[in-house]
């Protein structure tokens, strides 16, 4: 039954945890004007699934379970029966007797886990077992046979290479331990690295430094190069709230997607696209003036974004 529910289990999980993380990732994706976040849904599914699968797991195996024994097949009965369908008891006449003698011997044969063919044609000449009873068990102790004969190499050549893989394993045991844990630290700074990445650690250290260096010591380039520094350093502000500029688009339609969201800064916003613009795309690179004006209405425009 557990290798039926298993599957089941698991795609009901994986498809619960999928609906709940697509509804938030459709929220964020209508505030951060449509970026993709495929790759990051993704893999929060895959994370929140295991998580769940590997907590259900750990519950069932500190539970009590019923043991595999209780859940085994067993061919035959495991003592005669009289008319009626009562157990014999010993003693109590001969047909009690031979009933448990019969029942001593095909317990012993017959034994637990599927039987082999000979306890099944033994099975099958019991007085009283119908022909066509008989006939079916016999046609299984032939294919049971039959399957064993071709199943036997291929098992012996399994426990073969099973042995010589445990023997290597022996031989080679602390440098298995060691390559599993360099793979499971390896594991470990991917996942870190992915949610750092997603947290957007890297961006945000990056909008301070930005803000150290160019809004409070002021210690950009001088020209052309100093603007596309002090433009640059807006729009990591912004991508740090999921308003990243697209690769296609330009300085005015930028200017207008984030005039949509934050109306307030409309003016800043507008000043200093405009001066970029006058510094990427005019005759004359700016001056030292216009760079200050540049500087400053970035520092408010930090300032005012969080």
């Amino acid at each position: 039954m557990l290798f039926y529910l298993l599957p089941f289990l698991a795609a009901v999980v994986f498809t619960l945890v999928a609906e709940q993380i697509n509804r938030r990732s459709l929220t964020l994706r209508e505030q951060s004007l449509g970026r993709d976040v495929a790759g990051g849904q993704g893999i929060a599914i895959a994370a929140a699934t295991a998580a769940i699968l590997l907590t259900g797991a750990l519950l069932y195996a500190v539970t009590p379970q019923a043991s595999w024994n209780s859940l085994q097949w067993r061919y035959g009965q495991a003592a005669g029966t009289a008319p009626g369908g009562h157990l014999d008891q010993p003693g109590k006449g001969g047909q009690g007797g031979a009933g448990q003698a019969g029942s001593s011997q095909g317990g012993s044969a017959m034994g637990s886990g599927w039987p082999s063919p000979g306890d099944m044609r033994k099975a099958a000449r019991r007085p009283g077992m119908p022909n066509w009873q008989a006939s079916a068990i016999n046609g299984m102790a032939d294919l049971s046979e039959k399957a064993g004969k071709l199943v036997a190499p291929v098992m012996k050549q399994f426990i073969d290479l099973w042995d010589a893989l445990k023997k290597w394993l022996k031989a080679h045991q602390d440098a298995v331990l060691a390559s599993l844990t360099s793979l499971a630290l390896l594991a470990i700074l991917i996942a870190l690295w992915w949610l750092l990445r997603e947290a957007k650690a890297g961006t945000w250290l990056r909008t301070r430094l930005d803000y150290l260096r160019y809004g409070i010591l002021g210690y950009h380039a001088h020209g052309e190069q100093g603007a596309r520094q002090l433009y640059g350093a807006m729009e990591r502000v912004f991508a740090l709230s999921d308003m990243a500029r697209a690769r296609s688009g330009t300085p005015r339609e930028y200017l207008a997607q984030l005039c949509s969201l934050r109306d307030d800064l409309r003016p800043e916003l507008g000043d200093l696209t405009s001066l970029f613009e006058d510094a990427r795309y005019g005759a004359n690179p700016p001056d030292a003036a216009r760079l200050e004006i540049m500087r400053k209405l970035y520092r408010r425009i930090y300032q005012q974004a969080w």
